[in-house]
């Protein structure tokens, strides 16, 4: 076997972490010599899987939302020469931080034998065959002429609807904190209006799984990038970042098609370089959002080391998680199910259907039910923690590592850490299968699984088959159906012709 320049990096990366690793069992620097083991593990990961970037994107994005939501913060303090768990002991520390090497370590070992796992996959490259061979008709590309002028009009739909509820948010952040926002804001809307504001992301990605071209996308693209600027005049930055990250995402992987370049090389270029710019602004607008105000102080730090350090320590405040649930495990049981699985249990028990039978009332945020009942660690630590701060609308988030850790220990994080690379796989080898809607799903998946390591392990899944994606999705399909069906169209979706 031929081991390629990328690959030979990657394991000589390995071993160097796994040095550093031994070396800090036996050192008093745990913190710093693990923080910067696990950074070049991440390094390892992502030149394993450059030769094949395109292909890859997905694996390689959660490589760097790993390193910003877990790791970015002890290691940046570690340049610094600081330490970044400084509420915590160095039993606790060491322990936390051999778990995150330990699932780093996981995704290494997985990245080096994926080429042994085979996925079937039904290709539009297949289906081209079948069209060079003319067994096809040509009423198949009218099909999905129809359901891409369908599904761009309902995102423009969609679009209104979420509008309304982004400035319905603002006007309540003007009377309200963040706090109170994430505690207590019901919207003022009618339910319409919420409902079709909450299909806005499933209906953009629809959009997208039909492959429009560039010119044909453009439109709703900057309504899209626009809507997740407003986002942030609520207080939140996931939003924006997360689907700033999926288009990046997405465009890489229209490049594949080899008709237009979707991310040119002058694009990268830019991009690198308004990559610090909007790191100081996203960390300038939370001490905004934070103070609540705007001083000329601010605008004096805006290019200083202090205010990229305190970004990456901002971000990573999910890490925290570990060491606390570390110190609370005897207070963390009681749960309905296994932390893991507990964004699953709450899908299945708190979703419109069963609570439309049942009659039973959905969790607020930040409540006592949510805390016990939801299988959620985040909540359940922040009510141990600090009941009184929880209840009035201070969370804590979550960590993939930490659920697995706690309900698992470290045969949990490894078995665990290994399952999720696979779901990210499939959901990369899966992207413009033969049928949009699929895909639409799928991409919902890629953007929220980036978010795992901030958020439980199975988030994702619960936001990509969400109920109001399923009707959504359901009703495009019927609608579309019945159009085609009128004009004779046949149902088949393959889309290398472009609207």
């Amino acid at each position: 076997m031929i081991v390629k320049k990328n690959q030979f990096l990657s394991i000589f990366f390995y071993l160097i972490s796994f040095v550093l690793m031994i070396f800090a069992i036996f050192t008093e620097a745990e913190e710093a010599l693990l923080s910067v083991s696990v950074t070049i593990i991440l390094i390892a990961n992502i030149c394993y899987l450059w030769d094949e970037f395109q292909k890859n994107i997905l694996l390689i994005m959660f490589q760097l939302t790993f390193f910003l939501f877990l790791i970015s913060g002890v290691f940046i303090q570690t340049l610094n020469q600081g330490n970044y768990f400084t509420m915590f002991n160095p039993s606790e520390i060491a322990e936390t931080m051999i778990c995150y090497w330990m699932a780093a370590s996981s995704m290494w070992l997985y990245i080096l034998f994926r080429s042994r796992i085979k996925i079937k996959k039904n290709s539009r490259e297949n289906i081209t065959d079948e069209l060079k061979k003319s067994t096809i008709p040509y009423s198949g590309y009218q099909f999905n002429d129809v359901l891409q002028k369908i599904s761009k009009w309902m995102f423009y739909l969609c679009s209104v609807a979420y509008l309304a509820n982004i400035v319905d948010k603002i006007v309540f952040r003007f009377t309200h904190t963040l706090q109170a926002y994430y505690a207590g804001y019901i919207s003022s809307l009618p339910t319409l209006f919420v409902k079709l504001g909450d299909c806005f992301l499933i209906s953009f990605m629809l959009f997208l799984a039909t492959k429009p071209s560039k010119k044909r996308a453009l439109f709703p693209i900057v309504i899209y990038v626009f809507l997740s600027i407003m986002t942030l005049l609520y207080g939140v930055r996931n939003v924006f970042v997360l689907n700033i990250m999926f288009l990046i995402m997405y465009g890489t992987a229209r490049n594949l098609d080899n008709k237009e370049k979707w991310i040119t090389r002058k694009m990268v270029n830019i991009g690198i370089l308004f990559l610090p710019v909007s790191i100081i602004l996203l960390q300038a607008f939370d001490t905004i959002r934070r103070n609540a105000g705007f001083s000329i102080d601010l605008l004096g730090e805006l290019f200083s080391w202090d205010l990229v350090k305190e970004f990456f320590i901002s971000q990573s405040v999910s890490s925290q998680i570990l060491p606390n649930a570390i110190i609370n495990m005897d207070v963390l049981g009681g749960q309905p199910v296994p932390y893991t699985f507990g964004t699953l249990y709450t899908y299945l028990t708190q979703n419109m259907l069963v609570r439309f039978f049942t009659g039973q009332a959905a969790y607020t945020a930040n409540s006592v039910e949510g805390a016990f009942q939801s299988g959620n660690l985040g909540s359940r630590l922040a009510y141990e923690m600090y009941e009184e701060t929880y209840l009035a609308g201070t969370g804590m988030g979550g960590c993939f590592v930490a659920d697995l850790y706690v309900d698992f220990s470290y045969i949990g994080i490894i078995i665990g850490t290994i399952v999720l690379m696979i779901f990210i796989n499939i959901l990369s080898k899966g992207y413009f299968t033969a049928s949009p809607y699929k895909d639409a799903f799928l991409f919902v998946g890629w953007r929220w699984i980036l978010y795992t390591p901030r958020d439980s392990y199975f988030s994702w899944a619960m936001q990509a088959f969400s109920f109001m994606n399923i009707i959504y999705v359901i009703a495009v399909y019927l609608l579309v159906s019945e159009i085609a069906r009128r004009k004779g169209y046949r149902k088949f979706t393959s889309l290398k012709r472009e609207y």
